[in-house]
């Protein structure tokens, strides 16, 4: 039953929220929907790069709208007390990167995102301890 509407609702006690905080990868893909970026995908990187533990990928209809899109997510992951450590592609907005860390985001303008299809390259199967499956001779 919801509080009496005069009656305030007790604040919870220091740590006994039932709500575990946002990960750097959910509060990026939350700003991106906050801004309308479309085909929002996160992608896992564990167990197959040490280079961030989640990619998040999308897409702006325009060079402005890509670039917005970025600089929503840099102050939304700032705010949170995440630190950006750079920016790439804000001048073009054909493919803006924003690395925070744990977290690499992806923001394509349509033509883009088909052209390089990251979420295909990064759902392959790694396979690190059989390397014998590998085509070395590919050029």
């Amino acid at each position: 039953m919801p509080p009496h509407p005069q009656t305030k609702a007790r604040p919870e006690k220091s740590g006994t929220s039932p709500h575990k905080p946002f990960t750097p990868a959910e509060l990026a893909a939350i700003a991106l929907n906050e801004k309308k970026a479309e085909g929002i995908v996160t992608i896992s990187l564990k167990g197959k790069s040490s280079i961030a533990d989640h990619l998040v990928i999308a897409s702006g209809t325009s060079a402005k709208h890509v670039t917005s899109l970025a600089e929503a997510v840099a102050d939304t992951l700032n705010a949170s007390k995440i630190p950006v450590i750079g920016i790439e592609g804000l001048n073009e907005g054909f493919w803006v990167v924003v690395d925070a860390g744990d977290v690499i985001i992806h923001i394509f303008q349509p033509e883009a995102r088909e052209l390089y299809q990251l979420e295909k390259m990064w759902s392959i199967p790694f396979n690190t301890e059989n390397d014998d499956d590998l085509d070395h001779t590919a050029a």
